[in-house]
């Protein structure tokens, strides 16, 4: 019972750190708090698929954007820095390669959008510089860091209540109610994580979350209080 109390608190530390390593996302969306991930921008280009040709990319908001009619895009330039000194046509057949990885990637997984009239610019550096939309996309991670967060005070401040400390199995239930409770409601709003689940009414994350949910309602209703020994009463 006690040790869910610090569970909580490491949920949130861990949603966090998804928030800025770029990972377990949201669905994308226009809203006060959008967020495109640079880093799912610069990533394939200069650590992963890319990596052999350049040695490392950033990515900065120009402060432009472009509006349609579902969304608005924010405009980014996106600098990559070859290995080797690149002339104009090799830039331009990397450059295509890259444009078409970018445009073509799951809904899930679009981060930035080139469009069909960009054309890189080579600098002084022997660097090369592009523009592209970015992709932005509900901040999930930061929703679910908060909650937990919130339900570690909400746990803690039961347990120093001491009438639920003092039930087996409560604060435990409590904890499954509320963590996977939420789950639920917050999987409405992630990217899907694994092809599969395109289709589905309910993702695996909800899925697994139903039964965990019905357990904890199950331990709280049926928590028996402990027995205390004399000295513990004391």
């Amino acid at each position: 019972d006690r040790l869910v109390i610090t569970v909580a608190l490491a949920g949130c530390f861990i949603r966090f750190g998804n928030w800025m390593n770029s990972e377990i996302y949201g669905k994308i969306d226009n809203s006060s708090i959008e967020t495109v991930f640079v880093k799912n921008i610069e990533r394939p280009l200069g650590e992963t698929r890319y990596s052999q040709e350049i040695k490392y990319a950033t990515a900065v908001f120009t402060g432009e954007s472009l509006e349609t009619d579902s969304l608005t895009y924010p405009i980014l330039s996106v600098t990559a820095y070859p290995r080797v000194p690149f002339n104009q046509p090799q830039v331009n057949a990397l450059f295509g390669n890259i444009a078409q990885y970018f445009n073509t990637q799951d809904i899930n997984d679009l981060h930035a959008i080139v469009l069909a009239d960009t054309e890189p610019v080579i600098n002084n550096d022997g660097s090369f510089t592009f523009r592209v939309l970015g992709v932005p996309r509900l901040p999930t991670q930061l929703f679910e860091s908060g909650a937990y967060l919130l339900i570690f005070f909400i746990l803690y401040a039961l347990y120093r209540k001491g009438n639920f400390a003092l039930r087996n199995g409560f604060l435990f239930g409590t904890f499954l109610v509320l963590v996977f409770g939420f789950r639920f409601v917050v999987e409405f709003f992630k990217a899907n994580q694994t092809a599969f689940e395109e289709g589905m009414s309910l993702n695996m994350g909800q899925w697994l979350s139903i039964p965990l949910v019905l357990i904890g309602l199950v331990m709280m209703a049926f928590a028996k209080p402990v027995e205390l020994t004399n000295t513990e009463k004391k």
